[in-house]
Parts: structure tokens; sequence; C-alpha cells
């Protein structure tokens, strides 16, 4: 009744407890419309119809397991030329949905090509500032640093990369930042001078 303080280690324990029963409700409900679940946040996907009923039954069910869905904060993420089809079986029963050809999703994006390209462009751009700003504090704490690389800026990319297919063409100003920047400063030498000592190309270095 009450809910779980933020951070309590019980949160998911008590999350699993509540929302498989309406999870495995709604799946024996309505079993045409994919439902992934990720904690309290639940995905569907399928026709219009289907995700209509869906949401229709856990607007009855949810609030009995402590669940209440907001129909107004969903994205319905549809291709533009079915939007009108799919805003009709939703004006219909009522549900005021926002609509979309694409958007974030899980630490990832769904939807429009264009639109996942423009939102990867912003991260990249970001991560590449990251190591940028890494590679300044490389050269007076290296060990934390790199640490700082390889548990997270590294991890935050490759998890887009394994989610979003297609994405690793837009990766190249953060290869271009870690060869400029990070490893330079990591090794205390340009990519240049580093190797002409190991007698190395500059171009085996990267």
């Amino acid at each position: 009744r009450e809910g779980v303080t933020q951070g309590d280690p019980l949160t998911m324990a008590c999350c699993g407890v509540g929302l498989l029963p309406l999870a495995k409700l709604l799946r024996e409900e309505c079993p045409s419309v994919l439902q992934p679940w990720c904690a309290d946040d639940l995905a569907m996907m399928g026709t219009a119809g289907g995700i209509v009923t869906c949401l229709g039954v856990l607007q009855e069910a949810g609030p009995m397991f402590g669940y209440h869905p907001e129909p107004e904060k969903s994205w319905a993420i549809c291709p533009a030329a079915d939007q009108e089809a799919g805003r009709a079986a939703f004006d219909e029963a009522g549900l005021g949905v926002q609509w979309t050809s694409g958007h974030r999703y899980v630490g990832g994006f769904v939807g429009s090509v264009a639109m996942r390209d423009r939102w990867i462009e912003d991260k990249v751009k970001a991560w590449a500032e990251g190591v940028e700003s890494l590679a300044k504090v490389v050269l007076r704490y290296p060990q934390a640093a790199y640490a700082g690389f390889v548990h997270c800026l590294q991890g935050q990319w490759a998890f887009v990369a394994r989610c979003v297919p297609g994405v690793g063409q837009h990766l190249a100003p953060i290869e271009e930042a870690i060869q400029q920047h990070f490893i330079s400063a990591l090794l205390g030498s340009p990519l240049e001078e580093l190797a002409k000592d190991s007698k190395t190309s500059e171009a085996d270095l990267r």
C-alpha cells in the first residue's frame, strides 16, 4: 500500500511479486500482443486494435495490483503512414496517447532510422567529450581515469551498440577521441612520437 523507498534492496523483489501476476494476466488475455516489462515499465507491440484491448485490460486490472497506468504519458511508436488508422483505434477507445515515429526505449531506441540517427549523434558527441575530459584527468590520476573509461563510458556505448542495430557507423568520433586524446595522454606521448619510438607505424597504433 505504501510502496518502498527509492534504493531499497527489496524494491525489485516487491516489484516481481506484485507485477508478475499482472503480466501473466495480460498475456493470457492478449496473447497476440508482445509485452516486455522492465521493472514497472511496460511496452506493447502488435496491431493497434490488439494494443487498445490490452491497455483496456491493464486499466481495469492494474489498480488491483497497485499498478495505475497513465495512457497520456505513454508513446505510440508507429510509421507515419500508419498513424491515421492507429489514432482512430485509440481515439475510439478514449486513449489519449502521444504519437511519434521513433522514441528512446530502455536505454536504446525504437522506430524511425532518421530519428534514431539524430538521437545517437547527440549521445556520441557527449561520449566523445567525456573521453576528452578523462584525457585531462589522466595526467594526474591515470588509474582513476582508466577505470572511469572502462567501467563507465565504455559500458554506455557498448550497451547501445548491442541494443540498437546499425549505430556502429556513428561511433567514429568516439574512436577518434580515444586515439587522439585518451591514449596519447595515458601513455604520455602523441601517437606520432609513440610510433617513432616503437618503430611501429602510426596506422598500426591506431
